[in-house]
């Protein structure tokens, strides 16, 4: 069995950890090429890894595989993310998005959720004695709702003993915090685990508080949350549109229904060490429900369903 990943980056090191997994760890012969390569490989599945930069439409939608093989989409990014018209089988990563694209598409999918190597993050210590907030993130609009700068800045300048560390895999500080107690941690690769985990390992409460309005970034499953979970770092996010982020929280956080409440329950959280370290445990005991070992069975699964369909 020769499976064929359709990338939209340079080389396969460079996708994200849910990706690597399936090229890495799956059975079968993984080879990879190129979404606008001219000629692609010879392979009995293609499996069109989606996404939504606006640069591969409608390439992305319109592929096709070769006469005779079977596709499957699999669905990493909100909209205008879909996938394509040809495809075999959809995969979705958490049960909210598998719903959206049904309800707002018709489009049926099969939900397989994401994973990462825990291993990697259980020696990992939290003082939870730390007043310290931050999060992994990316410089895109919607990432950060429109007061998240006026209410880290409030935080920071009402209690001198808390800091705010934002670790990201650019040099552009998007919602930028002019405040000396706030560090950028940039340049942070995908793949530089050692780096991204000694970064968390600083922090004692990791939160998000995407956009609640029409330009939010929607994550139909937040791997850096997922890291930050297995870390044993407490969660707390702003709910808005996020729906899949709130599924693989679970129970494991705190998540908020405005941004008032978002406001004062960083502030409570932070000045709370044992309902952090509570969390903290909560969330390490819910990540282990994302293994690796899970995802890697459940596409193994498929990709024979797939082939002899």
């Amino acid at each position: 069995m020769k499976i064929c990943h359709i990338i939209n980056m340079p080389d396969m090191s460079e996708m994200g950890e849910i990706s690597r997994i399936i090229f890495n760890e799956t059975e079968g012969e993984h080879i990879f090429c190129k979404l606008h390569d001219e000629k692609i490989p010879d392979a009995d599945i293609y499996l069109l890894e989606c996404f939504k930069n606006q640069k591969h439409f409608p390439k992305q939608i319109l592929f096709h595989p070769p006469s005779g093989k079977k596709l499957i989409s699999l669905i990493h990014s909100s909209e205008p993310c879909l996938p394509s018209k040809y495809s075999n089988i959809v995969v979705t990563i958490t049960n909210a998005w598998q719903k959206r694209l049904k309800r707002l598409y018709n489009i049926n999918s099969k939900m397989i959720y994401g994973g990462i190597d825990l291993d990697k993050y259980k020696n990992v210590k939290i003082n939870y004695k730390n007043k310290v907030f931050g999060k992994i993130t990316r410089p895109e609009a919607g990432k950060y709702h429109k007061d998240w700068n006026f209410i880290a800045k409030q935080l920071l300048d009402d209690n001198n003993f808390f800091s705010c560390r934002i670790i990201s895999n650019n040099y552009k500080k998007i919602n930028w915090i002019d405040h000396e107690r706030t560090i950028y941690i940039e340049g942070v690769r995908i793949n530089d685990y050692e780096r991204k985990i000694k970064e968390l390992s600083k922090l004692s409460v990791y939160t998000e508080c995407h956009s609640d309005s029409g330009n939010a970034f929607i994550d139909t499953f937040c791997i850096s949350v997922l890291e930050a979970m297995a870390c044993g770092l407490p969660i707390l996010a702003l709910r808005g549109l996020q729906e899949p982020l709130v599924e693989v929280i679970g129970n494991a956080g705190i998540i908020c229904n405005d941004i008032d409440e978002y406001r004062i329950k960083l502030n409570n959280l932070l000045l709370d060490d044992d309902l952090k370290e509570e969390l903290g445990n909560k969330a390490r005991e819910r990540a282990k429900f994302f293994s690796k070992e899970k995802l890697i069975n459940k596409w193994n699964k498929l990709f024979k369903e797939v082939l002899h369909e």
